[in-house]
Parts: structure tokens; C-alpha cells; sequence
């Protein structure tokens, strides 16, 4: 929540908004994606 906080005290760039929201999007997709891969690495070992 603040890092929330520290993006919306900068209303002038919005583009680092959007930047920032591709940024976790992206981690949060590798992220899972890597435990679907462990996990399916796991199940088939």
C-alpha cells in the first residue's frame, strides 16, 4: 500500500504509473509461473 502512496504523491507522470503496473504485472505472472514449473517438475519427478 505504500508503495501506492509514493506513486500517487507524483500525479505529473502517469507513465511511470503505468510503468510500475506492467512491472509487478510481469513479476507476478513470472513468479507463478515459475511454481507451475516447479511444481509440474516436482510431480514428474
Amino acid at each position: 500500500d505504500s508503495a501506492f502512496t509514493v506513486l500517487s504523491e507524483h500525479p505529473e507522470s502517469p507513465m511511470l504509473n503505468f510503468v510500475y503496473a506492467l512491472l509487478i504485472r510481469d513479476v507476478y505472472a513470472l513468479t507463478s509461473a515459475f511454481f507451475a514449473l516447479n511444481s509440474a517438475m516436482r510431480f514428474a519427478l
